[in-house]
């Protein structure tokens, strides 16, 4: 019994201090400060990450200029090959317009019509 005397006198004894308005305040004050530092860490981490996430924007940025460039050069050199594959077409036409014999080691030109397809005049449509 002494032990719940003893306690008894403990319970009141807080409830007239927690009844206390400084006191009070000293709690709210340390909820308050607790929440503070709870909201300093959270602000920390989203900081962490928002630079984190910048800097993979500044990263992709530099990749994107960079693939941006690599295409640019691959359409001018596809450009370029375009062009002088044209030129060795048209070479090639030339070329297959007339025709060419090898005889002994020398090239002779063998001769065609006078019109460009090689038609001789006989051949030629008639003008009347």
């Amino acid at each position: 019994m002494d032990y719940d005397r003893h306690t008894d006198k403990d319970l009141y004894a807080l409830k007239e201090l927690l009844e206390d308005p400084l006191l009070q305040i000293q709690v709210l004050e340390t909820k308050l400060d607790e929440h503070k530092e709870a909201l300093r860490e959270i602000i920390a981490q989203k900081t962490q990450l928002l630079g984190e996430r910048d800097n993979t924007i500044k990263t992709l940025c530099l990749h994107n200029f960079s693939l941006h460039q690599t295409i640019s050069q691959i359409t001018e050199e596809k450009e370029h090959l375009q062009e002088i594959n044209n030129d060795l077409y048209r070479q090639l036409e030339c070329l297959s317009g007339t025709t060419w014999q090898y005889s002994g080691g020398n090239v002779k030109k063998r001769k065609r019509g006078p019109f460009e397809d090689g038609r001789t005049p006989s051949e030629a449509p008639s003008e009347t």
